[in-house]
């Protein structure tokens, strides 16, 4: 298995974490130990305003969607900002989410955030929605788990200043 950065990763009983730069930690924390286990969810058929209600009412950014019982999709406030006159859930939702169960390990819950971009992972159990987790949820299990090296020296600063009139290549 491949780490976020390319080098690979040797396992034995505990998971590797490889934290930005090099460092790395050992855990045994799974995904269903930090879950979020009440998750906000819509149901099929449905529609925009649904979304948006629990979006406002949970202050969250994204909700799986269920139908008879099932994950069948993730719908976010991307989604929503994407397709503008798109009223329906169906319509909206991407199908198909990554997910991950609950006893994946955190691991590699960041590892699949990471390669695809998103924030949140639906946690399934034979196709049914058990839980989810977050970006957050991944953050707030590490800072528990009493890391004492600093990390400064895993920071660096890649800002790059770019004039605003530089020409950039024509995508075509």
């Amino acid at each position: 298995m491949r780490g976020v950065g390319g080098e690979k990763l040797i396992y034995k009983r505990c998971a590797v974490i490889n934290l930005i730069g090099g460092m790395y930690l050992q855990t045994n924390v799974k995904v269903g130990d930090i879950m979020t286990r009440d998750v906000a969810y819509v149901t099929i058929p449905g529609d925009r305003e649904q979304v948006l209600e629990i979006l406002r009412e949970k202050q969250i950014s994204g909700v799986p969607v269920v139908k008879d019982g099932k994950l069948v999709g993730i719908i976010t406030r991307s989604d929503l900002l994407r397709n503008p006159s798109e009223n329906q859930i169906a319509m909206l939702m991407t199908r198909n989410p990554i997910s991950v169960t609950p006893d994946a390990t955190i691991e590699n819950a960041a590892m699949l955030m990471v390669e695809h971009n998103i924030q949140r992972l639906p946690v399934v159990e034979d196709g049914k929605l058990v839980g989810i987790i977050t970006v957050r949820d991944i953050i707030n299990a590490i800072a528990e788990l009493d890391i004492m090296e600093e990390v400064n020296k895993y920071l660096a600063s890649r800002v790059v200043a770019v004039w605003s009139e530089t020409p950039l290549p024509d995508p075509c």
